[in-house]
């Protein structure tokens, strides 16, 4: 699959509403289990599901920034 394509689909993945409404609904559930809980093994778990999450998206975005580095959009 070459940028161009990665880049299509990956903006098909950031552009769908349910997966917008996915991120949203996870990152502030979990961010709000993370300052609401007292157990250290819990808070860093739920660290982790945030870095995940934001991971995927920054990976996703990162996708569709080398389409348009590579044509110059």
């Amino acid at each position: 699959m070459d940028i161009k394509e990665r880049a299509s689909q990956a903006s098909l993945i950031l552009d769908n509403p349910i997966i917008e409404e996915m991120w949203e609904t996870l990152e502030k559930d979990h961010i709000i289990n993370w300052l609401n809980t007292a157990d250290s093994t819990e808070q860093e778990s739920y660290w982790h599901k945030i870095n995940a999450l934001r991971s995927v998206k920054e990976y996703l975005e990162s996708l569709v920034d080398a389409d348009r580095i590579v044509n110059n959009k």
